[in-house]
């Protein structure tokens, strides 16, 4: 499954001026902010739109500042995603 732009939560993403899927590289500054950047990790590390949801709010709420590169952000949800994957969804259970 493809997370698409349209998929997304939050709307508050900046967005290059082409339709067209950009290639992200691991070494690339990384920055929550960038739509492409997000849809990239998103449909990187997910299978389906449940997953992404809860990863797209991983990334936009969660990943600190300090965090500087795409490599880093992936090494960071890989080492602390779990936690915030299980908060998130403990959250949404509440919700209900």
């Amino acid at each position: 499954m493809n997370y698409q732009k349209d998929d997304l939560y939050y709307h508050d993403y900046q967005w290059s001026g082409t339709e067209e899927p950009v290639k992200v590289q691991a070494l690339e500054a990384f920055r929550p902010q960038d739509g492409n950047t997000v849809l990239t990790m998103i449909n990187s590390l997910t299978s389906n739109l449940f997953d992404g949801a809860i990863l797209e709010i991983i990334i936009h709420e969660y990943i600190p500042k300090t965090v500087n590169t795409v490599k880093q952000a992936y090494e960071w949800i890989k080492d602390k995603g779990d936690h915030y994957y299980k908060a998130i969804l403990r959250s949404i259970a509440k919700s209900e």
